[in-house]
């Protein structure tokens, strides 16, 4: 199966296994993956778009900085648009979007580790936001989930990471009530997940 370059490298920059200020090489890049410097760039260009790269011509391509200043300005949006994705999901949310989130919630529970429920709480995350059939409210949830999610893995040191394990209950609960119409119930755990993520985060780094 052919590696997609943008994805593999988008994942290594959100769970910070590119750092922050880490310089990218095209040419060593290119090696690895097996490809011509072409998709190289063009991965490149959309990392950019996404505010997890900065170009510099003739400096070539760092992993952009990020803070808890961001994680703050990221939430403070966040809570609002939160409370849109809570009405548009019951309204829009399709019988196989509301499958693959039972399934993914089934994932969760059977899940041994922390990296496991890391990986699966950001792809819950992003079939929520594809079910609110909104395109411009997915990208900008996106990219606010993607500073959010860089600033836990480079606060939170390994071990202290116990807010994962009950997420399978919160998305649980927030499927059933997607499943039922109730979006006060959906708003209402979408704004108590985020919460606790603050919480655990400004915690840890005082």
């Amino acid at each position: 199966m052919k590696l997609d370059v943008f994805s593999e490298l988008k994942r290594r920059i959100l769970l910070a296994e590119c750092r922050p200020g880490q310089a990218l090489q095209e040419q060593e890049l290119a090696g690895e993956f097996g490809v011509s410097r072409t998709p190289i760039r063009e991965a490149f260009i959309r990392l950019e778009a996404e505010g997890l790269v900065v170009m510099v011509r003739g400096r070539g391509v760092t992993v952009s900085e990020t803070s808890v200043r961001d994680l703050k300005e990221a939430c403070e949006v966040r809570l609002h648009l939160d409370a849109l994705v809570g009405k548009l999901v019951p309204e829009r949310i399709t019988a196989e979007e509301l499958a693959s989130m039972k399934t993914l919630v089934g994932r969760m529970k059977r899940a041994k580790d922390t990296a496991s429920l890391r990986a699966l709480d950001l792809e819950f995350h992003d079939l929520v936001e594809r079910a609110t059939h909104n395109e411009l409210l997915r990208k900008t949830l996106e990219q606010l989930r993607n500073k959010v999610a860089r600033v836990w893995d480079l606060s939170v040191p390994a071990g202290k990471d116990r807010y994962f394990a009950g997420i399978a209950e919160e998305f649980g609960a927030f499927v059933r009530a997607a499943e039922r119409k109730d979006s006060e119930e959906c708003v209402r755990i979408l704004r108590v997940h985020l919460a606790r993520y603050i919480d655990e985060i400004l915690a840890i780094s005082r």
